[in-house]
């Protein structure tokens, strides 16, 4: 289990002064869906089977994206801490992560922004399943092919409508 967090502001509170609509660059200190994107693909390179964060199951479907400062994984949003729930062989998965690009991009996020990364292994772990597509409505498919007996056939043809020649039109000049 790895939980990342947003950088500890150094007072403990942020500044009230500070009006966050002026602010012209990023706050450093705020992990992003770029910094789950890339621990998350870490784990998978690292070897885990199955992956959620905050309970959200991660499949070849699913999205980590952003909307304005929110994360969202499949649209849902996200709150911090972020706890990345990943399975897989106990005896590599952690050291193989914290080898891998993943592990060095969360040290990196740690040494130069101060974002909390902590990783903690558990037995067991629990992921949840992938959620199931729900199906509204259906109905068969018309094809052009039908099967008659041992001998394919094809629907009947119909002839294609014949053109019409273009009007002419002559201009006379006065």
């Amino acid at each position: 289990m790895l939980t990342v967090d947003d950088a500890a502001a150094a007072d403990g509170l942020k500044n009230p002064n500070v009006d966050p609509l002026a602010a012209t660059a990023p706050d450093q200190g705020k992990v992003i869906a770029r910094d789950l994107q890339i621990i998350v693909n870490g784990l998978w390179q690292a070897g885990a089977e199955a992956i959620s964060v905050n309970g959200h199951r991660l499949t070849s479907r699913a999205a980590i994206r952003f909307a304005g400062a929110a994360i969202l994984v499949d649209y849902r949003p996200l709150t911090r801490p972020y706890v990345i729930t990943a399975i897989g062989d106990p005896g590599s998965l952690s050291a193989d992560f914290a080898a891998g690009d993943g592990g060095s991009y969360l040290k990196s996020l740690e040494a130069n922004y101060k974002i909390r990364g902590d990783i903690k292994e558990h037995d067991p772990v629990v992921v949840p399943g992938e959620p199931a597509l729900s199906l509204r409505a259906a109905k068969p498919a018309q094809s052009a092919v039908t099967r008659q007996g041992p001998n394919l056939t094809t629907a009947p043809t119909t002839t294609a409508p014949t053109k019409k020649p273009a009007p002419q039109t002559t201009e006379t000049s006065p």
